[in-house]
Order: C-alpha cells, then structure tokens, then sequence
C-alpha cells in the first residue's frame, strides 16, 4: 500500500529584524564584556610592567591610547567626570615620557602610578558604556591631534 502524496505548506516568508542587523553591521551596540576585560587586562598589564620597570614602547603606546581616549571623550561632553583624572593621566604620561627621554628607560613614581591607574579606570568604565562608534570617533580625534603635533614638531625642527 502507498501512503497519500503529502502536500508542502505554502512558503510563508519570515519577518526579518531589521534593526538588530543594522545594529551588528553599524557597530552601535554597546561595547561587549569580553573585548572591556580583555582590554581591562591589557592596560592593567601595561600598568604593572611599568611599576616593575620591564615596560616597552608598544605598552606604553597602549597607556597613551587609553589616557588620550578618555580625554577625548570627556571634551566632546559624554563623560565630563572622567576629565580631572584624564588631564592627570596626561600629566603623569607627559612627565613619564619626559624622564624615559633622559634615562633610556620607562619607569613611574607612585604619584604617576596612581593617576594612570585613575585614568585607566575611567576608561574602562567610559569602554563600558560607548558603543563602537562613540570610541571609533574619538580614536579619530586623538588621531588627528597626534598627527598636528608630528607636524607641528617637524615645521618646529625645520625652523630651528
């Protein structure tokens, strides 16, 4: 005996969320855990191989990031708390810099320690709460700062 032909339903074609695949492919969800931890212990990193004097250009680059960020971020009005431990954070990098210049290597006093740790701090927590194009944004700011001063200290150079 043979069973009766079975008949297919009729294609129904499925509502597709159209905002979720924006979102994914525009980048504006907010920063997931995994990429702020992994980047919380990067820059936690950085900081303690400074602390033990064994820190190298690429970590100090990565502070320098993170403390520019967070300033970047706080000037355009998101997160105006995090200025007065950004503007130290710059200091405390600017002085470090300045004294690795003379010393041949990268060190930091426990003043300086402290306000990188603030810095990196606020921005972990700014990483928390901005979405890909938020920091995207203000990578291009620091960006466009960074290469101004190469400019500026390359005309400074040619005049002198």
């Amino acid at each position: 005996m043979s069973r009766p032909k079975r008949r297919n339903k009729p294609y129904k074609p499925r509502e597709v969320c159209k905002v979720a695949g924006l979102a994914v492919l525009l980048k504006t969800q907010v920063i997931d855990a995994q990429t702020c931890d992994l980047k919380e212990r990067e820059l936690f990193a950085a900081l303690e191989s400074l602390r033990t004097g064994t820190a190298n250009d690429t970590q100090i680059d990565i502070l320098c990031d993170a403390v520019n960020l967070t300033a970047k971020r706080c000037e355009s009005g998101d997160v105006p708390e995090a200025f007065p431990a950004a503007s130290k954070g710059r200091d405390a990098l600017a002085s470090i810099i300045e004294r690795a210049h003379r010393v041949r290597r990268w060190g930091a006093s426990g003043e300086e320690l402290t306000a990188l740790r603030d810095a990196v701090a606020y921005y972990i927590a700014v990483m928390r709460v901005s979405t890909h194009i938020e920091m995207r944004d203000a990578s291009r700011r620091v960006d466009i700062d960074y290469r101004r001063d190469e400019a500026a200290l390359k005309k400074g150079s040619q005049n002198g």
